[in-house]
């Protein structure tokens, strides 16, 4: 007997495929395709003395580039460039410009020939997000072209003015007062690669647990089984395998994509406890919810590398207070970029082991708590053959 879709089952299959495709799009090419900076933060210091006679020329080049409408750049001024070094340390900045203290007294000098231009010192700072690094650096530098643009037309307004007459070698020297010294600082290595080693460990290790969660609670199912048994066996597991996936993670970063992965014995603890977290939040959907959990989870990894690619200043509204304000992945991101590119000195490297600890913990009571969740069903029929058995048709 030949049986064919009812227009009820046709609809659905409709529904669901766009539903899949919508979320497909809004997770993996969303937050990519609305990025633009906006509250960027930079750092400012303005250290020039001044000049006799002169105008602080450090104090108007300050003022006019914070009070500069720009929403994608959010300034913050520094006493010394010992406290702007300070604030990259603990992420607070991706970068600042340092103003000299002899900016003044350069820029009043007549222009002779070969004259060397002030020197502004252009910071950035590479252990933060790569994409947001890269960006500050383009934004640094116009900021110090404009600034040197502004200068050279004032100068040279100046003169032509009173009449001053001067030499081509002049000219080219009066139009370019500024001059930029590029400094990088907490760069993770040598390697430009190594700046997407946090993203790459978090997704492996997402996808990793993934997949032995999975595994773990299919085989998990078998004749006479019962709760308490499921979910002890489970813990345990867990926890072993928590142990090892590191280590075929650190591989796959290390030997087949080429990234350096230093950091001893301290990333590998830091993984490991990102793994059990993972795999009890896995097993707490699934026990709770049985397969039908599973597309969440893969929805949270579908979500994850595209939303940790782009700086939190990037992200739309949406996407920063709706998902990276609470996905797991954002913490041990964090958590990783601290641990490699900062040295685990900074307190945000703790603040965020801190939650990824608490995500493992509030798991470990979810998984507790579905003992009696558990206990309702029946643990001695292989999860897939009850869905497959539920497929098919009536007789």
């Amino acid at each position: 007997m030949v049986r064919t879709l009812s227009i009820k089952q046709a609809a659905g299959i409709l529904i669901g495929a766009v539903v899949i495709q919508l979320l497909v799009a809004v997770a993996a090419f969303g937050p990519t395709m609305t990025s633009s900076p906006r509250d960027l933060p930079l750092g400012l210091v303005n250290v020039d003395v001044g000049a006799d006679g002169v105008p602080a020329v450090g104090d108007l080049l300050a003022t006019g580039i914070v009070e500069s409408p720009r929403p994608e750049v959010a300034w913050t001024t520094f006493a010394s460039e010992a406290d702007l070094r300070a604030a990259m340390a603990s992420r607070q900045v991706y970068g600042g410009i340092v103003l000299p203290s002899d900016l003044s007294e350069r820029v009043a000098m007549p222009p002779a020939a070969g004259a060397r231009p002030a020197e502004v010192l252009v910071f950035v700072n590479e252990g933060m997000h790569p994409a947001g690094a890269q960006a500050a650096r383009g934004m640094l530098a116009a900021v110090v072209e404009g600034a040197s643009g502004q200068l050279a037309e004032q100068r040279l307004a100046a003169l032509g003015a009173s009449g001053t007459v001067l030499a081509p070698e002049q000219v080219m020297t009066l139009a370019r007062p500024l001059q930029t010294q590029l400094v990088t600082v907490h760069a993770p290595s040598d390697s430009a690669a190594s700046s997407q080693l946090p993203l790459v460990l978090t997704v492996l290790l997402w996808l990793g647990t993934l997949v032995a969660s999975l595994f773990l609670f299919i085989a998990l199912h078998r004749p006479g089984q019962v709760a308490a048994s499921f979910a002890r066996t489970q813990l345990s597991a867990s926890l072993g395998l928590a142990v090892v996936l590191p280590a075929p993670v650190l591989a796959i970063a290390g030997w087949l994509l080429g990234i350096p992965t230093g950091g001893g014995l301290a990333l590998y603890a830091l993984l490991a406890l990102t793994a059990i977290a993972f795999l009890l939040l896995q097993a707490a959907v699934l026990n709770w919810l049985g397969f039908a959990g599973w597309p969440l989870l893969v929805i949270l990894w579908l979500f994850g590398p595209s939303v940790l690619a782009v700086p939190p200043e990037f992200l739309a509204a949406g996407y920063r207070s709706w998902i990276y304000s609470w996905i797991p992945f954002r913490y041990t991101f964090e958590a990783l970029q601290g641990l490699l590119s900062f040295g685990g000195q900074t307190g945000e490297i703790w603040r965020s082991v801190l939650i990824v600890g608490l995500y493992g913990l509030l798991a470990l009571v979810a998984v507790l708590g579905s003992v009696t969740r558990l206990g309702v069903r029946d643990l001695a029929i292989h999860p897939l053959a009850r869905r497959f058995r539920a497929m098919q048709p009536a007789q």
